[in-house]
């Protein structure tokens, strides 16, 4: 089996041990991680829809684009209930606006090429999720009482956020090179993609893995 595939099959299993974990804890989820659970059902949702549509032979690009900014605003919105401030919150609700904006214009530009990869909504929506990240990482650094935070969920799920968008920003940028090129540059670039989603996906696993931990951790004090 081929690296690449053996990362596929890999990143798509991992979402079942965070839709297992989120199950289990769920009545010690706080709003902002039952938020993530529920981003966690979507995206098991997506994998169905992309293995179906590749079993039955049809090219599945669509999904992809229409389920991205879907993703994206449920974690923008995990983070709107995270913060406390309500100036942060208007930045984020700006965000999800943004993202909604752009990817609504973005396919109606492209509609009858809906099926192939829309690289700058998805890049967008990569790029505005970091800055809510780095929002949030610079909150727990201004606040004076911020608890342990390897023991924070929160702390967990927004690392694998920005890994995983960070990361893949640069194979978005590329794929309207790459997504035609079936060299060994194509490959690789997206085994990182796949590498990436699977690290994401666990560091899902150990965000929830947290969520025992007191309720006030997932938020941020005012």
């Amino acid at each position: 089996m081929a690296l690449q595939e053996l990362l596929i099959y890999l990143s798509s299993l991992a979402i079942i041990p965070a839709f297992v974990v989120g199950v289990l804890y769920y009545k010690y989820l706080s709003e902002p991680l039952r938020l993530v659970f529920i981003y966690i059902c979507f995206s098991i949702t997506v994998e169905i829809a992309l293995w179906g549509t590749y079993l039955l032979g049809m090219r599945n690009h669509f999904v992809a684009n229409l389920s991205i900014p879907i993703e994206s605003m449920l974690l923008a919105l995990t983070f709107y209930k995270v913060f406390q401030q309500q100036a942060l919150k208007n930045i984020v609700i700006g965000i999800m606006v943004l993202i909604l904006s752009i990817a609504v214009f973005s396919h109606l530009r492209n509609f009858e090429n809906i099926n192939q990869f829309s690289a700058l909504g998805n890049s967008i929506s990569n790029i505005f999720l970091v800055i809510i990240v780095f929002i949030y990482f610079f909150s727990i650094l201004q606040s004076v009482d911020t608890p342990k935070i390897s023991s924070n969920p929160m702390y967990w799920i927004s690392s694998g956020i920005l890994i995983y968008n960070a990361g893949t920003l640069f194979v978005f940028i590329m794929s309207s090179v790459i997504m035609f090129n079936k060299s060994l540059v194509f490959r690789n670039l997206w085994s990182i993609y796949y590498a990436l989603l699977l690290v994401f996906r666990l560091f899902l696993v150990l965000g929830l893995w947290f969520s025992k931990t007191p309720k006030q951790l997932n938020q941020l004090s005012k």
